[in-house]
């Protein structure tokens, strides 16, 4: 799975830094792309078992990013 969030952070990366070089970047920004690209992968899996609202209020809510409203 370490190709797959590398191929996703990129792409994250580079809809972000358009013109900049990703081998070129600080690890510490590669890694935060990282984590988006696991967090959008973990999504992913669990959109494909049903879950999609629970997944993605239990990845936001668990790093204070985004507030909900309606969910039951």
């Amino acid at each position: 799975m370490g190709y797959q969030i590398e191929h996703v952070a990129r792409a994250f990366y580079d809809n972000v830094h358009d013109g900049k070089v990703w081998d070129n970047e600080l690890d510490i920004i590669k890694e935060e792309f990282r984590l988006w690209a696991r967090d959008a992968i973990a999504l992913l899996h669990q959109r494909e078992d049903g879950s999609l609202v629970e997944a993605f209020y239990s990845v936001a809510t668990s790093k204070d990013q985004v507030e909900l409203s309606g969910v039951a």
